[in-house]
């Protein structure tokens, strides 16, 4: 005997996405894409600035102990430095330096106020610390490196006394001491920007003031 087979219909479902879900799916997709972007200026300008604030503190320091210690041997600086303003607030006259042949001439510019109390130095300069890629010896090539203003105000300490009366203060100036105050301005690119920021640095200086001879002019330098 011989049965009959019937064929049983089988149904296959097939997975998938509907097209509803795909738009919602690239929805959520575009609003994140949109927050990351929005925020993508925010984090390069902060990086950007820690890069900045990093290269002025290690310039800073580097500058600092190169005027208090009165440093006639750094022959790289004028590579660095592309001219130094000397401003004088009493006679409101202005002398500009530039094409430095010895680095003595840098630091002893820069101690100008140690002896002229009126006079206010600016140096413009390209950071010495940095990215390497920034340091090619010919500074033609130099010109998106980061640069900043330096200003550089010497003045003599002085000791407070408060007499009797109490209403009135007299000031003496202190033998051989003197405060130094640097002042960066940055970023500087070739007085093709203004400078947007600025931080100060402060330190005492204990030290007597020499004159010495850099080629055949006079300079003035802290004693190491």
């Amino acid at each position: 005997m011989t049965c009959a087979r019937f064929p049983i219909a089988s149904r296959r479902f097939a997975d998938g996405f509907t097209m509803i879900e795909i738009a919602i799916a690239l929805g959520v997709i575009g609003f994140a894409l949109v927050a990351i972007i929005g925020i993508l200026p925010s984090g390069l300008e902060v990086q950007r600035d820690n890069r900045s604030e990093t290269i002025i503190n290690q310039d800073a320091t580097f500058w600092l102990e190169a005027i208090r210690n009165g440093a006639q041997g750094l022959e790289e600086l004028p590579s660095y430095v592309d001219k130094i303003v000397i401003s004088n607030s009493f006679s409101k006259t202005s002398t500009t330096y530039s094409n430095f042949a010895r680095g003595a001439q840098i630091i002893g510019l820069l101690t100008t106020g140690a002896v002229d109390t009126n006079a206010e130095a600016r140096a413009y300069v390209t950071a010495i610390s940095g990215s390497a890629a920034e340091k090619d010896p010919n500074p033609a090539n130099r010109e998106l490196a980061f640069g900043y203003v330096m200003r550089v105000l010497i003045e003599p300490a002085t000791n407070s006394t408060v007499p009797f009366s109490f209403l009135s203060s007299t000031y003496e100036p202190l033998t051989s001491l003197y405060e130094m105050r640097l002042t960066f301005s940055y970023p500087f690119l070739r007085e093709t920007q203004a400078p947007s920021r600025s931080q100060s640095f402060r330190a005492l200086v204990n030290r007597n003031v020499v004159t010495n001879l850099v080629g055949s002019e006079e300079y003035y330098f802290f004693t190491p």
